[in-house]
């Protein structure tokens, strides 16, 4: 054994502690082994009498479930027979019990006595539960009063009504004065049906409830009702009085009068069982007599474990002095162990701390004064290993600090300096400009139609692009300028001793290089750039306003496709916020940060919802909400309107998978922009996500302008047909508010037509707004294709679209647009009322 390693010094110490340890084990074994076995009898028996009380105790939850499950469904004979057979259970329980006499004691044996009775009370009061049960008359005395009396006035009274109605819609034809008189019989019969429905619903809340406040605030509810039926009765007693009315309507009213009188006498008889003890037998029987019994029958075998849980105390304090012996043993093991834990710590201090510590001396003087410091003599083999793990480790620092620094400064996928070497290089090229008076340029470059080549390429082609464009841009200067990556597409140029026209002409340079393709593993691809260019000291005299400028006259290059730039203070302002607008909504869209909502569209025919269409929306943090009329041209200037659209249709269609699962049927319109109709993955792209999300075709609504549509009608024409295939269905958005060619829309796959909201709006007051909204509704029913109205702000307007026959209505006074939440609630809303839900 080696003495000098740590490891073998330990290791003696704890064969030592381990025997101690043993024999200190053996000894506590010894001692406990007979009050163990003098305690396992007593342990047995109780087992045995617990196992018993918890086999009666899982009867009586028998019991429990079986009257609940026959109160469910008392006409099961099978749930009849099962409460009898599980009380026979429970009382064959505590038989059994009472036959293990020479295990009980006297209080014991009384207490099981005590829980048979209590059994046999319950057998006796489960059998009058089910007698009750199973006669609807002993259960429901005010079922009988409601059947037998009740439904044939209130049927009487419909027929009265009808013929009344019937009678004076005819006399309507011939007497137009008799219309007050047929408003005021379609007023009191629907009053009528709102009292029998409230009633019947008081009924059935009754039934299944003890909320007496709810039912109290019902009662006054249907009082209320009655007293409004009887306004318009003693009005259609007065038009009877002064001859208003045929002779059918006459007798109907007559008769009307009668039988609600009755039906109200019954009805107050009702209410009176319904506010007596009486009103439900089962449930009085189950409150009063059943439950207290298996409570009673619960709390006395509580009481019967509570004996016996005193019995196990008395072993518990027989137990306790060996306890007492077996502690004394452990405190002298611990006590022991101290000892041994003391001297491991002195050995341990002396052998591995001082030397740690001497070394870690060593390593603080190395990290602040550096060289080569002397290293402590080791006083065991694991410190010699430690310090030559030090020195090997020492040298592979400083190889790497050097990396480090390297990969710091410099771009990893081109090999360029990165943005901190550019700003450390701008910020010295300043300094140096402030004392020798030369010309310090600054060129920031972002490629165009980068993104489309990385798209259809692949990143992995995408990066050797962006290889070979850091390569020529190398080529193009002097090896004392900085040639940077800043990230993504964009580069940036640093020109030692250029003025203006020295910075213009090395644009020039650039672009003209750009003019050439990249030869990427064989393919050659043609990228541009725009450029924008600040000087010092003309554009600022720092290195934070010199590239914030450059990017600004970058992006106005790039808005106005100039191909390069110079700073123009008088754009600062504007081209700011369009700088922050523009670099944030790229973060937007990568990070999702942008809101999806719907607006709900009616089909007017049904009044009912049938689709929504989804709005882009986007909460800017200092510039506020920002209009998709805003959003949309920045997106298309940035060339990222294609990731937009594509993030909003995976929005879209997600959601429209979730309304599914719901069971909520409706579908979504989705926006397109021209650009959208131009890129040859669209069609592949929607395909995708249909089958992603497994949302049926007929589901999805492309909604396309005409403007957009005619950009490029041939390429468009084949999109659309190929969209048309698969199932969508494409709509034409804002329709007559563009310059429209009927030659082309015969052609298109078109099946919805949306009326442009500038002609809905005023088409209650302006007739030619009117003419349009019809003839526009005329042409496409015409042509086969369906209407959505845009624009529906007023009941009137959605009257008179329903007079023109247009199929669909999308506007503020049927919904606002909405989170796809709000959308769920108002469509499981309509669902569970008796008219539609508007949100307006």
């Amino acid at each position: 054994m080696d003495l000098y390693s740590l490891r073998s010094r330990y290791a003696s110490i704890s064969v030592i502690l381990g025997i101690l340890v043993l024999l200190c084990a053996v000894g506590g074994h010894y001692l406990s082994t007979h009050t163990r076995e003098a305690a396992a009898q007593n342990i047995e028996t109780r087992r045995q009498l617990l196992m018993q009380s918890r086999e009666i105790r899982n009867a009586i939850w028998q019991v429990r479930e079986v009257i609940g499950q026959f109160l469910i469904d008392p006409k099961r004979r099978e749930n009849q027979s099962l409460i009898h057979q599980r009380i026979d259970e429970l009382l064959a329980s505590t038989q059994q019990l009472l036959d293990m006499h020479t295990q009980l004691n006297k209080a014991q044996r009384e207490r099981i006595l005590y829980v048979t009775t209590l059994t046999h009370q319950l057998q006796t009061a489960a059998r009058e539960l089910i007698t009750i049960r199973l006669d609807s008359r002993l259960q429901f005395p005010s079922l009988e009063l409601a059947r037998d009396e009740m439904v044939p006035q209130q049927q009487s009274v419909f027929d009265a009504f009808q013929l009344a109605l019937d009678e004076t819609a005819t006399e309507l034809e011939h007497d137009p004065e008799r219309f007050a008189l047929y408003q005021l019989l379609v007023q009191a019969r629907h009053r009528w049906s709102t009292i029998i429905l409230n009633v019947r619903m008081l009924i059935a809340n009754r039934l299944g409830s003890y909320d007496i406040d709810t039912l109290a605030t019902q009662e006054k509810n249907i009082e209320i009702y009655i007293a409004d039926l009887n306004d318009n009765l003693r009005q259609l007693k007065a038009m009877q009085t002064e001859s208003q009315m045929g002779f059918n309507t006459n007798n109907a009213v007559t008769e009307i009068v009668q039988l609600t009188r009755m039906w109200d006498r019954e009805y107050h008889k009702l209410i009176n069982i319904h506010n007596s003890h009486n009103w439900r037998s089962d449930a009085l029987q189950l409150h009063d007599r059943i439950n207290p019994l298996m409570e009673m029958i619960w709390t006395a075998l509580l009481t019967f474990d509570a004996n016996l849980e005193r019995s196990a105390n008395e072993d518990i304090n027989t137990l306790d002095s060996l306890a007492q012996q077996q502690g004394i043993t452990i405190w002298g093991i611990a006590t022991v162990c101290l000892i041994f834990i003391v001297l491991g710590y002195f050995s341990f201090d002396r052998a591995v701390l001082k030397p740690m510590l001497k070394l870690a001396n060593v390593f603080l003087q190395e990290a602040r004064k550096g060289g080569m410091a002397a290293l402590p003599e080791p006083k065991s083999r694991e410190t010699r290993d430690l310090i030559q793990a030090f020195t090997e480790m020492r040298d592979q620092i400083h190889s790497r600090q050097e990396a480090l620094e390297h990969q710091a400064q410099h771009d990893a996928l081109t090999g360029l300096a990165n943005r901190n070497l550019l700003y450390q290089q701008l910020s010295q090229a300043i300094g140096k400009n402030r004392r020798h008076t030369d010309d310090v340029s600054l060129i920031m470059l972002d490629l165009d139609r980068f993104k489309e080549a990385n798209d259809a390429l692949g990143h992995h082609m995408g990066d050797l692009l962006l290889i070979e464009v850091g390569k020529r841009l190398r080529d193009e200067f002097r090896e004392n300028d900085v040639v940077a990556r800043l990230g993504g597409d964009e580069f940036a140029v640093l020109l030692y001793g250029a003025d203006e026209t020295q910075a213009k002409n090395v644009c020039m340079k650039i672009l003209k290089s750009f003019e050439q393709p990249f030869d990427i593993q064989g393919q050659q691809l043609f990228v541009g750039a725009s450029l924008g260019i600040a000087v010092h000291p003309q554009h600022g005299n720092d290195a934070e306003t010199m590239i914030k400028r450059a990017d600004i006259a970058m992006y106005v290059a790039k808005r106005n496709r100039l191909g390069f730039a110079f700073y123009e203070a008088t754009t600062d302002n504007y081209d700011t916020r369009y700088l922050s607008l523009a670099h944030d909504l790229r973060c937007a869209i990568n990070e999702g940060t942008l809101d999806i909502v719907y607006q709900l569209k009616y089909d007017i025919a049904l009044n009912q919802p049938v689709g929504v269409e989804a709005l882009l929306r986007w909460e800017h943090p200092q510039h506020g909400s920002v209009s998709p009329v805003n959003i949309i041209p920045l997106a298309e200037q940035l060339g990222i309107i294609n990731r937009l659209t594509s993030w909003v249709m995976e929005q879209a269609i997600q959601q429209c998978s979730r309304w599914r699962k719901q069971d909520i049927f409706i579908s979504v319109a989705i926006n397109l922009s021209v650009y959208d109709l131009l890129t040859i993955e669209l069609v592949e792209q929607i395909s995708r996500l249909l089958e992603k999300y497994e949302v049926p075709a007929t589901y999805v609504v492309i909604e396309v302008t005409e403007n957009a549509m005619l950009i490029d009608p041939n390429n468009a024409i084949g999109i659309l047909q190929k969209l048309d295939d698969m199932g969508l269905r494409i709509a034409i958005d804002d329709f007559g508010a563009g310059f429209s060619s009927l030659g082309y829309l015969k052609k298109l796959p078109v099946d919805e037509l949306k009326i442009d909201k500038s002609f809905v709006l005023d088409m209650i007051e302006n007739e030619n707004d009117a003419v349009i909204v019809r003839s526009t509704i005329d042409l496409a029913h015409n042509l086969g294709l369906r209407v959505v109205a845009e624009g529906v702000e007023s009941e009137e307007i959605y009257d008179l679209l329903r007079i023109l026959r247009c199929d669909t209505a999308q506007g503020y006074f049927l919904a606002k647009p909405v989170n796809a939440g709000e959308i769920t609630r108002i469509i499981e809303a309509q669902h569970k009322a008796a008219r539609p839900y508007k949100l307006g």
